[in-house]
């Protein structure tokens, strides 16, 4: 069984047992292939489901293997190598169209981030500036958060979503802000329905991140200096976007971020160029 890998290693020492070397790593090569090829078969016939069952993926190696020894027996490697140039041609053209699809993709991500499709809204004036300042230097807890939510930005949110069901739009407003379970808790939003487009949603939810060393609290303010972490404000919206702390706003220049997310949102949702990003999740173009 060893002779034919011999010739390839006749000039090397302890001939033999560098021949059966070669072909246990040719083995290893051939199994983790296969083992390679079942799991994304299983992965394709299971429509990515991680939870596939074992013997299902059993099927797929068995495939793989009793169909690699069929055409072995029936025409040897050279039938084995014509049957993977077949095989591979349709797996090509789906390589091509996933190309095109992430083409697609990306062209949406970029146009989904352009500046110039979110409206310059420069809405702080300078205007209470000693009360900014003071919010800069005392960094807010859990409780402040807490305030800031049921004061500032749920007022904001009411106010806007008023006006817009005054003008026919149809609008919610969720506050969560009390709750302590589930995915939402500790949250409000305010979300705008849209028909086979991804909803409008401007939310804003506590995110705790911890405490600098070099921040002037610790130096001023005592019981600051006994926290780890910091509490802010941050946005958050239904597309993914990066959200932003917002804890320097007034109910004013709340309402203005708003309507500056919403104007940003209604001009994404009518660029066909991020078609793949608006649509709500589980459409399908007719």
């Amino acid at each position: 069984m060893w002779m034919p890998c011999c010739f390839a290693f006749e000039y090397l020492p302890l001939t033999r047992a560098v021949s059966w070397l070669a072909i246990v790593l040719i083995a290893l090569f051939f199994v983790t292939s296969a083992d390679s090829g079942a799991y994304v078969v299983d992965a394709i016939a299971s429509r990515g489901d991680p939870q596939s069952p074992i013997w299902q993926r059993l099927f797929w190696a068995a495939v793989l293997g009793v169909t690699a020894v069929v055409l072995l027996l029936a025409g040897g490697l050279k039938a084995l190598q014509a049957m993977t140039l077949v095989a591979a041609m349709p797996v090509a053209a789906i390589m091509g169209v996933l190309c095109i699809g992430l083409w697609r993709g990306m062209k949406a991500d970029v146009t989904h981030a352009r500046q110039d499709l979110s409206p310059a809204t420069n809405f702080w004036t300078g205007q209470h500036w000693r009360k900014r300042l003071e919010l800069i230097v005392h960094q807010p807890s859990a409780s402040d958060v807490k305030s800031f939510l049921q004061k500032t930005v749920l007022p904001a949110m009411r106010d806007v979503a008023a006006e817009l069901q005054r003008q026919g739009v149809q609008v919610q407003v969720h506050d969560d802000s009390a709750s302590t379970e589930g995915a939402e808790a500790g949250t409000v939003r305010l979300v705008i329905p849209a028909p086979q487009l991804r909803d409008f949603v401007y939310g804003v939810r506590p995110l705790a991140r911890k405490l600098p060393g070099f921040m002037l609290t610790e130096v001023t303010d005592e019981a600051a200096n006994q926290r780890r972490h910091v509490v802010e404000p941050v946005t958050f919206f239904a597309d993914g976007r990066a959200g932003y702390d917002i804890q320097y706003l007034r109910h004013e220049e709340l309402i203005a971020d708003i309507l500056r997310n919403y104007e940003r949102y209604l001009s994404v949702s009518a660029d066909q160029r991020a078609v793949l990003l608006n649509r709500a999740p589980g459409h399908t173009e007719s």
